[in-house]
């Protein structure tokens, strides 16, 4: 988030200003949104997969696809768990950059102000991290459980 973290506008053209504004606005919703899209895809497969596993007539068929699917499972677990600390850490950034624009309506020391923005770029740059983190595991858990399901429907008709 880079909304309030600047103490000078952009630029100098008002309309130029309100646009950076308005799409700085909707890249945090995206965000968002995207993480509650892969975060409840992932909390969903891995209940999926779960509930699967727990059938009583379920076997694995060979070693190939018990190693894929619950090492699936765990990258699966792994990426949900560094998409709730990217919730945690937005919700941290959100809260220092309403701090930024607090202190500048109180006109207060903008050393202070300068200082709190610093933390606000580091924050944001931490989120990225967390969010690509996130995806990474998500992705490579999702390969490895369609391969695992893959393996065994393989092994159902061959």
């Amino acid at each position: 988030m880079q909304i309030a973290t600047k103490n000078k506008p952009p630029h100098k053209n008002k309309k130029i200003n309100e646009r950076f504004v308005r799409w700085q606005q909707r890249s945090i919703e995206e965000m968002g949104k995207s993480i509650h899209l892969f975060l409840t895809i992932a909390i969903a497969t891995v209940g999926y997969t779960a509930n699967h596993l727990t059938e009583l007539d379920f076997k694995f068929k060979n070693f190939l696809d018990k190693v894929s699917i619950l090492l699936g499972i765990v990258l699966l677990s792994v990426s949900i768990g560094f998409f709730l600390f990217t919730i945690l850490n937005r919700q941290k950034d959100f809260k220092k950059t309403t701090e930024i624009i607090r202190v500048r309506y109180s006109e207060q020391n903008q050393d202070l102000i300068k200082n709190i923005s610093k933390e606000t770029q580091e924050i944001g740059k931490k989120t990225q991290k967390l969010f690509y983190f996130s995806i990474n595991f998500f992705a490579f858990g999702e390969l490895l459980i369609i391969l695992g399901f893959v393996i065994q429907i393989c092994n159902k008709v061959c």
